[in-house]
Formats: structure tokens, sequence, C-alpha cells
């Protein structure tokens, strides 16, 4: 397949995305409302004429040309109503949005050189240990060998499409200079705004021409400095000492670029895809590294019809891949987002900080240990702030009919009378005032029961009270058998707890495979840290300027800038292979990672592990993937018609390429569907470990890990390396023993150990795994939800 236009060396985009909030069984996007005139904004993709004809179309930066010729395919240049049709154009990614009728971008999508119509929807932005834990850094020594090694990840540009950003934020401060000016590639600016060298560009494109501030939640600056921040020392929660420490971003010398596509629309924070795609483009076509996209949104149409999707492609076809976010439906089975081959997908996991707080239950031997929760109240700067409360009996609330009992929201002439001198147990859902409230009223302290979706990996609220506690739903049958019981219980504050076990657990939002699209491609990928993140956020944020804030787009950042430095030759798939074939398969206990209730998580849950970034710098052996394994898989599983919808590419083909089952793909992890006859594949491996010193060949050998009921052989059964850049490959032959139950999942792992290095690939082996969905048409993409 001809692949022109193509950049000439690989970018790597980190598409941060965390899902909407809504119910995943609302799992549809929704789409911008049409406007007078029966108008709404459209997206359309182009197909670039083949290289070498002389089109300026192959210029990304002659916008005059791009927007010319996308004015040239629409109806007219203004609406009946006089409105500007052409909204913006996407000279790098190929296409542009316009306002449409319905049956006019019908009829777009018929004409020649246009690849694909879609109306644009809307995705939602949601919502300092974390270095330490990924092993970046030890003790008070932020200088590790992996940060100093990697450079810090100086000369790489981070790309932050998202809310916007507190430029001024200490995390992006270059008081001292020491930030180098940006690489003479970059073409960007900044608007309404200075530049500096950490802080080298920013747009906003909901409203042009305006400074790209962070307004609404703090998502972007908190992405941006999880990614990119500098070490800014002496950080805490609420400035109160809680969690106090260094906070960085994991590539701190990494320039910062930004990009604004959410704004206010109604009464909710919304990014229009149209903006999304804008943003992606002008980074693309501005010379960043690395683009953070912290928004997400359900889209259960296929690849072809998914507009970030289309985006993904036609950017990893020019050399940046984007590395995208579980979502935040879970714990929902296959409320996995972001979930095509060539994006990268990361859940969220937990950490090894506990802000601890203790209830000590009474009498002690009818109920053991103390109960465990956490609390972000106190001042811990200041003495006093673990003096244990007095014993107090429980007014359990958790279990009441009434919603209002439930949520402690009594009536104000029964207030005291119901909480003076009592331990208070309600359903954390309740106001965030209300704590206040009860314990304005005379209550020893509030104990708040997360729900049970949560189990241990609810998210902290910035109670200013240290006799507040949250707990896991999984303790609330103990705290009501003591209730029920007459007992009573003190409560006291222990603080900041490093080294907690087990972590990481699985964030209970993050979202589970397996695809719906593509069951047959194990989704998500791996873990990286995701719930309650302290990171940078604007001052205007509750008047602090560092915030707790958990979902899967805190855990994407953490992944790619100091690889990207340490391996600008790798391709962006072998980076995920390095990354998958390294990571943690055990928590910091030596058990195998937990889901939210501390039992064992499956690769549905946590991908192949947790990120360990130390290992992930020399992996030994990658899988790799170029654009043409992934266009041969489109063209299997789908169509022709949906793969020219995705492609930019106006000669391509499906003829001229082999066809791919979903198993033939050269992913990391493998799936195959367990049958009673013999499943065979193959992976191919690359070696980017330098030889030996003695000179001699570094030898694998391949072991396969699975259970009694699957037979798997593996041919060969060792591999031999003896430079770098050497590619070899294994076949395994998978069959079933006896007659497994229907819809099962074998889990285990292809694992090739040499003296130096150890690649482990999870395994699964499904019964009835089903087949790739077929593509969405024109009429289901139109549905008010699609």
């Amino acid at each position: 397949m001809e692949v022109g236009h193509r950049r000439p060396w690989p970018l790597l985009v980190v598409v941060l995305l965390l899902a909407a909030t809504a119910a995943a069984t609302a799992a549809r996007l929704e789409l911008e409302p049409v406007t007078h005139g029966g108008y709404r904004r459209y997206i359309a993709f182009i197909h670039f004429p083949p290289a070498g004809n002389g089109s300026r179309l192959h210029d990304m930066h002659n916008m005059e040309a791009h927007r010319a010729y996308h004015a040239s395919l629409l109806p007219s240049r203004t609406t009946r109503d006089g409105r500007v049709r052409l909204l913006s154009s996407y000279t790098a990614l190929g296409g542009f949005s316009a306002l449409l009728t319905d049956s006019e971008a019908e009829d777009l999508a018929g004409k020649p050189g246009v690849a694909s119509v879609m109306p644009s929807g809307y995705r939602y932005p949601q919502t300092t240990r974390t270095p330490y834990f990924l092993g970046l850094a030890s003790g008070d020594d932020i200088f590790s060998w992996v940060w100093v090694q990697a450079r810090y990840g100086a000369g790489v540009i981070v790309g932050i499409v998202d809310g916007g950003i507190d430029y001024e934020h200490p995390s992006f401060a270059d008081h001292d200079g020491s930030m180098p000016p940006p690489p003479p590639r970059w073409k960007g600016t900044c608007e309404q705004f200075d530049c500096t060298n950490k802080v080298i560009g920013g747009r906003n494109l909901v409203n042009p021409g305006e400074a790209p501030d962070d307004e609404m939640s703090g998502h972007g600056t908190h992405t941006a400095s999880t990614a990119a921040g500098i070490p800014v020392h002496g950080v805490s929660f609420n400035r109160k000492g809680l969690a106090n420490g260094t906070a960085s971003g994991t590539a701190p010398g990494a320039h910062v670029a930004v990009y604004k596509v959410c704004g206010l629309v109604g009464n909710r924070q919304r990014c229009p895809e149209a903006f999304i795609l804008e943003g992606l483009d002008a980074a693309v076509r501005d010379g960043v590294d690395v683009i953070s996209l912290s928004i997400s949104g359900p889209a259960r149409v296929t690849y072809d019809r998914d507009s970030i999707a289309v985006g993904g492609y036609r950017a990893m076809a020019r050399g940046v891949p984007l590395v995208t976010a579980a979502g935040n439906q879970g714990p929902d089975v296959s409320s996995v987002q972001n979930d095509a081959p060539w994006l990268f997908t990361i859940g969220a996991g937990t950490v090894d900080r506990s802000l601890q707080s203790k209830l000590l239950l009474r009498p002690e031997s009818s109920g053991g240990d103390p109960l465990v929760g956490e609390s972000c109240g106190g001042d811990w700067t200041a003495d006093g702030w673990q003096t244990t409360t007095a014993p107090a009996n429980l007014s359990y609330q958790y279990d009441a009919l009434g919603r209002r009992d439930r949520y402690c929201m009594f009536p104000e002439k029964e207030l005291q009378e119901r909480v003076q001198n009592k331990v208070v147990v309600c359903d954390a859902a309740t106001p965030m005032d209300q704590p206040d409230k009860l314990l304005a009223a005379g209550a020893t302290a509030v104990v708040l029961v997360g729900t049970p979706k949560q189990g241990f990996t609810f998210q902290l609220k910035g109670y200013t009270s240290p006799r507040v506690i949250q707990v896991s739903n999984d303790d609330h049958l103990k705290l009501k058998d003591y209730a029920l019981s007459s007992s009573s219980a003190s409560l006291t504050p222990v603080g900041t707890v490093l080294g907690f076990t087990p972590a990481p657990l699985v964030g209970y939002f993050s979202g589970r495979g397996p695809s719906k699209l593509t069951p047959g491609i194990a989704k998500p990928d791996l873990l990286a840290p995701g719930v309650n993140v302290l990171a940078g956020v604007p001052y205007n944020q509750d008047g602090i300027d560092y915030k707790f804030m958990s979902g899967t787009s805190m855990a994407t950042p953490h992944v790619a800038g100091l690889l990207r430095r340490m391996h600008a030759d790798w391709s962006p798939a072998a980076i995920r292979s390095a990354l998958m074939t390294t990571a943690d398969v055990l928590d910091n206990a030596g058990n195998a990672i937990g889901n939210e209730h501390k039992t064992p998580a499956g690769i549905y849950s946590t991908g192949a592990g947790h990120v360990n970034i130390t290992r992930a710098l020399d992996p030994g052996l990658v899988y790799d993937i170029g654009e043409a394994d992934y266009a041969a898989l489109v063209c299997s599983v789908l169509n022709e018609d949906a793969f020219r919808r995705i492609t930019d590419d106006a000669t391509a083909s499906c003829s001229v390429l082999p066809t791919m089952r979903e198993a033939d793909l050269n992913y990391p992890s493998i799936t195959v569907p367990l049958l009673p006859t013999t499943f065979v594949l193959k992976r191919t491996v690359t070696n980017v470990a330098a030889t030996s010193f003695d000179g001699q060949p570094e030898t694998y050998l391949i072991s396969v890990d699975v259970p009694g009921d699957v037979g798997v052989t593996v041919e060969p059964s060792s591999l031999k390396f003896t430079s770098p850049g050497q590619k070899a490959s294994y076949t395994l032959y998978v069959a079933s023993y006896g007659t497994p139950a229907a819809g099962r999942v074998y889990h285990g792992a292809v694992t090739l150990a040499s003296a130096k290095h150890t690649v482990r690939s999870p395994m699964i082996a499904v019964v009835d795994l089903p087949a790739p969905k077929p593509p969405t048409s024109w009429k289901q993409l139109l549905l008010p939800h699609h």
C-alpha cells in the first residue's frame, strides 16, 4: 500500500482520555444539536491525492490551499441564513468541519475525494507520590538513574489537548532559566500570553483569539503537570501537610504546548469532536512529540464511523500513534473505551499511599482489628491533629430506607438529638457540606460509606475536618453489626502512610474489557497510577494549587514521555510492547493484582499489568506493528469500504493486503478462541538489546503457562539473537482438552526468558469468542444518540 506525506521520524501521541460519568448502560455518544434551518456541525475526512502530482494539499502548513479545496466540496459558501459553512480545516489529518443538513452530509459522503462524513458529538473531560511508586525516585532523591538516563524528558514536546492550562502555575515555572529553547522543528505560538521555554505554545480553539485559560475543573492543568510538571518541593494537599512531598511530572524536562478544545455548553463543560480534531491537527502541525487528550465519551459505532478513531489512525499513519485511556465506565463488563488496536489503552490503578484514619470499634474482642479508612482533613503542619476522639455510640444510617436519612440529612429540629455525641455512619453521596453540619450539631465523628461498586478504590473528597472518614463499602456490614450491638467507636487520625498494601488495585471506574468492537484483541493494555493522584490545578480552584483527582486520564500521562526521550528511534508500537511485556503482574505484597474488592483481577481489568518504566527502558525484545498491519486488520474484520473511510490514501486497496484475523496482529498480548480443533497463530519479536559484552548470542527460552483445560504447543522452543534489529518468530498451536464451559476465559502467559531479559505476553483462551462487530451503517450513525 502506498503511504505518502509521512513524517520521517515517529511522534508519540499520548491521548489521555477520561470517560464521562454517565452510566455504562447509557453508553451512547451525544450528538451536537441541530440548529436553525436544520444544520448541524459535521466532520468530513478526505483522501489526499496521490503523492507526486504537485498537489499543494501535501503541505500541511498551506492552510489557504486546504481551505479552498474543502470549501469547493460544500454545496455553497454559506447556509441559507447566511452563516459560513466551513468551520475549520484539518491540514495534517486531512479533513474539515462544516455546517450541513443531514441530507447534504449524505451527499457529501458520496463525492469523489471524500473518505467519510460523520456528525460531531460531545466528549467530556473528567474528573506526588506516583514518581516514587513508578520507581523513578526513591527517598528524598528525585535524581534517579531512570530520570538521568532519560534526561528528564528534555527535548520532548508534550501537547495538552484539553480544557486549557494555568500557564503561571509553579509546575510550569522556569525561574532559573534551566529549560532550553524548543527544538527547531517547533512551529507553534502562544496566543494572548507570553511563551516561556517550559510552556512553548497555546491556542484556544473554543474562543479563538483568547488565551487558553483553564477555567473549569482544573483537569487540563492536572494532566499537564502529571505529564511534564517540574519538581516542586513541599507540596501537600490543601497546603496542610497531608501527602507531603515533591510533586513532579514523569517527564519534568519536557516542553508543554496547550490546545483548549472544551468549553461551557449549557450548564456543563463539553468538548465537541470537531474542536478535538482541530486541536489534534494543530498539535501535529506544530510539531509536538506527545499529545495529551484527556477527553472521552462512549462511541459504540465501529472505528470507521468514530471520529477519534479515524483521526487517531491518520495521526498514526503520519508516525503519530495515540495512547489513550480505558475510560471511566467500569467496573461493568465491556466498558472499555478507546479500544481501536492502533490506540494505546491505559487503565487506572491505586498507589501505595494512604491518608489514613482508624476507627476503633469497641469491644475489640468482637471485631478484631480497627477499621481503616481515609481522611483529607486536618492541619498536619500543626500539633494536636492525631488526638483520638472520645468513645461514642454508632448511629448507623447507611441502610436507612429514606434517602434523606441514608445521607444523614435530618430535619433541622431533629438534627442535634440524632447526632450529638455519636459517630454517625452515612452514605458517602451526601452533600459535601453535610458532614460539617453534623459535626457542628455535636457529632463526634462522621463515617462515610462508599458505594458497592467502588470497593476499596473510592475517590478522596476534600473534607476539611479530620473527624470525617471515608471507608469502603466492603466494611459496612462490620459497622452495622457493631451499631446493632450498641458498641462504641473512636476515631484516630493517622496521616500519610507510605508503602500501603496492597497496591496497586484496579480503580473501580477503570474501563473493563473485552472490547465489543474487536473482542479478539484484549483491552485495556496496562495499568498506571490513576486513583487519588495529587497534581497541579489553577489557583482559583478552591483556593489551592494542588488537588487530588482520579481517572484513567490521570493514569495515562505517567507512561510515555521518558520512553520517547530514551528511544526516539523506536516505533510507537515498539514502545507499547516494551511497556506491556515488562509490566508488573504482582502487587507490592507479592500477590496477583486485585480489583476494587481486593480479589484477583484478570487481563480485562489489568491488561498486561502495572507499568514499570525502569524495566521498560530495556525490554530485550519488542512486538512491532506497522501501518500496513493495521490496514490489513481493518480490511479483514470490517471491509474495504470501512477501510477507505479510515485511510487518507486515495490509492489504498484491500486487494493488495493479506487477510488478517484479530489473533494474527502482532500484538504484545494474545487472545485466541478455544476450540476442539487446533488454532494456529504466529508472533514475531525484534531484538532491541545490544549484544552481550562477551560477544555471545542472547538465547531466549519460550515457556507457556496455561490452565490444564488448554493445550498449547510452541515451536521453536527457543530463539537466538546476535545483533540489534534482528527478527525471529515463534508459532503457537492451541486447542481445548475436554469440553470447557461456554464463555469461559482461561488466563495464562507466554514468556521469553534469557539470562538478561524476561519478555512476558499475557494470553487468554476464550470459549465462544465473539466475532468483531460489523460496520456501522449511515442510518445508524444518524440516530439521535449513536
